[in-house]
C-alpha cells in the first residue's frame, strides 16, 4: 500500500479527530453524547480509535456517526475525492469512487454493475418511478402554459386584423382605442409565452436529468 493510500480504519483514526474539532468537541464530549446513545465508549476508548491502537465495530462507526450528527460515510472515506482507499489487499478506489460506491451510486470501476443493483429495496424503485412522473407532470403544465398563451396571441392576431380591415374612416376611427388596447394585449400575450418557454425548458431540463440519474440508478447507460 502506497503512503497516499489508507485503509478505511486508518481514514477514520484521522477524521475523528478532525470531525471532533470543526464540532468543537473534546473527546470526553463526545463520550458524553456516545453515552447519552447509550454506548459504551469512553473518552480513553475513543482517544486508542484515535491512534490507531483499538479497532472498531461497524455498530461502533455507526454510534460515532450519530453522535457527531454526520454520514457514517465521512468518518472512514477521505474528504478530498483524488485521495484512494484500500477496500481489499488488491483493490483501490478513489475518495469519490469510494462514496459513490456507499452511497448506492454506481459500483466500483471493473466491478459487476448488475450484480451491484440487484439489491435495492422495491421502495427505491418506487420513489424514483415517481419522480420520473413528478418531472412528467410538470412538463405537461409546462406545455399547457405555453399552449394558452399561444393561444391567446392568435385570438388577438385575429381581433388586430379585424381592426386593420375596417372599410371606412368612421369604422377606422371608432376602432382606434380598441386597437390601442389589442397592442397591449398582444405584448403582454409575447411576455407570457417567454415566460412559458422559459418555464418549458427548465422542465423538460429537469425531467431529462432524473431519467439519466434514475437510469444510472437502474444500471441502464
Amino acid at each position: 500500500m502506497s503512503k497516499d493510500t489508507q485503509a478505511p480504519s486508518g481514514v477514520l483514526a484521522a477524521q475523528l479527530p478532525a470531525i471532533r474539532a470543526r464540532r468543537q468537541l473534546s473527546a470526553e464530549a463526545l463520550a458524553k453524547r456516545v453515552k447519552g446513545l447509550g454506548g459504551g465508549l469512553d473518552r480513553a476508548a475513543i482517544s486508542k480509535i484515535e491512534t490507531g491502537t483499538r479497532g472498531i465495530s461497524l455498530d461502533e462507526a455507526l454510534l460515532l456517526a450519530v453522535a457527531l450528527d454526520v454520514a457514517p460515510l465521512h468518518l472512514f472515506v477521505p474528504r478530498e475525492d483524488a485521495e484512494t482507499v484500500a477496500l481489499a489487499p488488491s483493490l483501490t478506489a478513489s475518495a469519490r469512487e469510494v462514496r459513490q460506491w456507499v452511497r448506492g451510486q454506481q459500483p466500483l470501476p471493473g466491478r459487476d454493475d448488475r450484480a451491484y443493483r440487484t439489491e435495492v429495496p422495491d421502495s427505491e424503485w418506487t420513489q424514483g418511478s415517481q419522480r420520473v412522473k413528478d418531472a412528467q407532470a410538470t412538463v405537461d403544465k409546462a406545455y399547457r402554459r405555453l399552449r394558452v398563451a399561444e393561444a391567446r396571441l392568435d385570438r388577438l392576431s385575429d381581433e388586430a386584423a379585424v381592426t386593420a380591415d375596417a372599410s371606412s374612416p368612421l369604422q377606422r376611427f371608432g376602432l382606434t382605442q380598441a386597437a390601442s388596447g389589442i397592442d397591449r394585449h398582444v405584448d403582454l400575450a409575447f411576455e407570457r409565452i417567454a415566460e412559458a418557454k422559459v418555464d418549458l425548458d427548465d422542465a423538460l431540463a429537469h425531467r431529462d436529468q432524473v431519467r439519466a440519474e434514475e437510469r444510472a440508478h437502474d444500471g441502464e447507460r
